[in-house]
């Protein structure tokens, strides 16, 4: 019996990850190659069969042992068990159980020797199809010595298509989808490649570029991301109980510029990572709680993108946003709702040009903001609601001169979203817009000080919100705000220490602990955290 059933999201996490020798391997796939290679008939590589596989599944196509069901190309299969896996080999007809085991198309192959990209069908190829013939799609050991494996299946008219776990005996009850795991035989496509596995990178000292960083609550689990010298994407993560931080691993393998960002999906206990690769378009890679590894990088949708790419995930609507700058100046967006077939194409959020962005989630209106910075220096803010027609129209969120980044988050005590901006004089400032008040207020200044670079962080159980800023003498500062006081604090040194850039932060709520990441003078990356009821902040440490 099948020991779990994967969510749609969450498999899709593994659409072209394969194993090698009983373990898992990460596709060979750079961010600018993930696309069909094949011809109908034609031979194949065991990755390309996933992705076509996963085409399907995240489809959720119907079964049915009449009509057809398109492919990635258009071309359509029937959408029964074997239709299935004729689809996803790039057959030139839909076969049936017992044809797909024929020696012109297939080859024998011990159970214990199924590579991924084979199947097990139980239907002999002896000219009769079985009123109760079955086959599968092999996709990968997972405990190879214990017999552990998973698996898609166009199932029945009940179950549709499934991806699924289970072993090659077929587990307590001796069945696998429903069939004698007995009866089952290996075939493997005669035209069928293996990927070579990817190469396991050596650890490397991350750029001197802005990475960000993302809580994974259902994991208890941090992660930091980072561009690499090499201009791939690296993560560590540290999880509660842990003896430390793992090294650096690459997410997937492809080259990015600038910095990734990251969003955590609560609905379906994912997190997403997005980069501009160097072709300019948008890619993500994205892990979900149980998966054996990051997806692929997989494109967002065409576009030609510079600068600034942001992220937000909208609760009420189970919908992650993303927002890129265009070559053009334009700031554009493109989205994914759980569910749907894949994400939008890219549609202008509303005319303009801008030099940098950043979004926030207002929830208690089931707003999501733009924010954004005018070729004249002024903030602007465009918004999008629950139910709207569309967005608004950009319109300027205070009067004012500013540089670089900018900053936002949601006080959800509050009901509050707050503006962070570095003026042109190298100070400060923040601007916030409260459920129900006429407007944004003005500009204000969080505290004297110049500095060079900032983030920000919200403390829920304290109800306070934080800025970190890298101050001109390459210390990290912190100023905070916390409900019922009379304003902001004056600017106050975290922790002795010399560092490039603020890298990113984190609240982990199960901890009432916030994180601060900073990129040392030394290249490494360190953190520094606070916990409710400590008097200050901890020193630095590299992770």
């Amino acid at each position: 019996m099948p020991s779990s059933r994967s969510s749609k999201l969450t498999h899709i996490a593994l659409a072209a990850a394969i194993a090698v020798s009983g373990a898992v391997a990460g596709t060979a796939f750079t961010a600018t190659t993930a696309q069909a290679a094949s011809s109908v008939g034609g031979t194949i590589s065991a990755s390309e069969v996933m992705v076509r596989a996963d085409h399907w599944y995240r489809l959720n196509v119907q079964y049915a042992q009449s009509g057809t069901a398109p492919d990635l190309d258009g071309r359509g299969y029937r959408p029964d068990c074997s239709g299935f896996v004729s689809m996803a080999w790039h057959l030139a007809n839909s076969e049936n159980t017992d044809s797909l085991d024929s020696r012109s198309l297939t080859t024998r192959v011990a159970k214990s020797d199924l590579q991924p990209g084979d199947a097990l069908d139980n239907d002999p190829g002896d000219g009769n199809i079985a009123a109760n013939g079955h086959v599968i799609l092999f996709e990968r050991w997972i405990d190879k010595a214990a017999g552990k494996f998973s698996y898609y299946a166009e199932s029945s008219y009940v179950n549709d298509m499934n991806y699924e776990v289970d072993y090659i005996n077929g587990g307590s009850d001796g069945y696998i989808g429903g069939h004698p795991a007995s009866e089952y035989f290996g075939i493997r496509y005669n035209k069928i490649v293996q990927d070579a596995p990817a190469p396991q990178p050596a650890p490397v000292v991350p750029a001197a570029t802005t990475g960000t960083s993302v809580y994974h609550a259902d994991k208890k689990t941090t992660e930091v991301f980072r561009t690499g010298s090499d201009g791939q994407i690296y993560h560590s993560y540290y999880t509660d109980g842990s003896a430390g931080w793992s090294g650096w691993q690459v997410v997937a393998p492809g080259t990015f510029t600038g910095k990734p960002v990251s969003v955590y999906h609560a609905d379906k206990k994912t997190i997403e990572v997005i980069a501009l690769g160097t072709d300019k378009q948008v890619y993500h890679s994205f892990y979900t709680t149980g998966a054996a590894s990051w997806s692929a990088w997989q494109l967002v949708a065409p576009g030609q993108f510079t600068g600034d790419v942001r992220a937000v995930h909208q609760d009420d609507k189970d919908t992650t946003e993303v927002m890129a700058l265009g070559t053009d100046g334009q700031i554009y967006h493109s989205f994914y709702t759980t569910g749907s077939a894949g994400w939008t194409g890219w549609q202008l959020v509303a005319p303009g040009t801008f030099t940098s962005l950043n979004t926030v989630y207002h929830a208690d209106k089931k707003t999501i903001e733009v924010i954004a910075l005018g070729t004249d220096k002024q903030v602007y803010h465009s918004f999008y609601t629950t139910g709207a027609n569309g967005w608004t129209g950009w319109q300027l969120v205070a009067p004012g001169q500013f540089t670089g980044e900018l900053r936002t988050i949601y006080q959800a005590d509050k009901n509050t979203s707050e503006v962070v901006a570095l003026g042109t004089d190298g100070q400060i400032y923040h601007s916030f817009y409260t459920t129900g008040s006429a407007g944004w207020t003005g500009w204000q200044l969080v505290a004297p000080g110049t500095f060079t670079s900032f983030n920000t962080v919200y403390h829920a159980d304290k109800k306070t919100i934080e800025v970190i800023a890298l101050g001109t003498d390459k210390q990290v500062y912190h100023s905070f705000y916390t409900t019922g006081a009379n304003g902001w604090t004056g600017w106050q040194l975290i922790a002795p220490g010399t560092f490039t850039d603020i890298h990113g932060t984190v609240y982990e709520n199960d901890k009432k602990t916030s994180e601060v990441f900073a990129t040392g003078t030394d290249g490494k990356i360190y953190r520094a955290y606070y916990t409710t009821g400590n008097p200050n902040w901890s020193g630095w440490a590299a992770i």
